[in-house]
């Protein structure tokens, strides 16, 4: 898996460090605008504009690190229980007599 994680704990610190990331740039970017703005070499539009960009980029980034996340804890979930991947259905299974042959008991 991916990125796999021994704890939970592990995997939520790297979730939380990830958004502060993507967060601390947005604030910055934001700020930037403001201060454009402040200066008077935007107007409002410009400011809505780059407000209404940097709110639905987020919220994207944000939901798809909560979904990796999600998927990562429950393939470490899987993995505590034992799980096994899935065989296709053409693949013997370990312990099946090969075909042709017959299964030998006791002595020839």
């Amino acid at each position: 898996m991916p990125g796999s994680t021994d704890t939970l704990l592990d995997e939520g610190t790297r979730v939380l460090r990830e958004i502060a990331v993507q967060q601390g740039l947005a604030y910055r970017t934001y700020g930037e605008a403001l201060e454009r703005f402040g200066e008077a070499k935007i107007g409002w539009p410009e400011l809505m504009k780059t407000s209404g960009d940097l709110y639905a980029k987020e919220a994207v980034r944000t939901i798809w690190s909560l979904i990796r996340a999600d998927t990562n804890i429950f393939s470490w979930m899987l993995s505590l229980a034992g799980a096994k991947p899935v065989r296709p259905s053409g693949e013997p299974t370990q312990g099946a007599a090969p075909s042709g042959k017959r299964a030998q008991r006791g002595r020839d």
